[in-house]
């Protein structure tokens, strides 16, 4: 599930950039964002990476 979630934010972060569909790339960049900030700080992250 990171790894799709990763690319598709950066493609949005890409589209954001270019100026293509702002609105819609801010909304998934900031999703992904908050989406990895939520994965960093999970207790289980560490129990099946460590």
């Amino acid at each position: 599930m990171y790894r799709p979630a990763l690319l598709v934010r950066t493609a949005a972060a890409l589209a954001l950039a270019a100026g293509l569909v702002p609105r819609l790339s801010l909304l998934l960049v900031l999703a992904g964002a908050a989406m990895e900030l939520l994965y960093l700080k999970s207790p289980t992250r560490c129990a099946t990476r460590c």
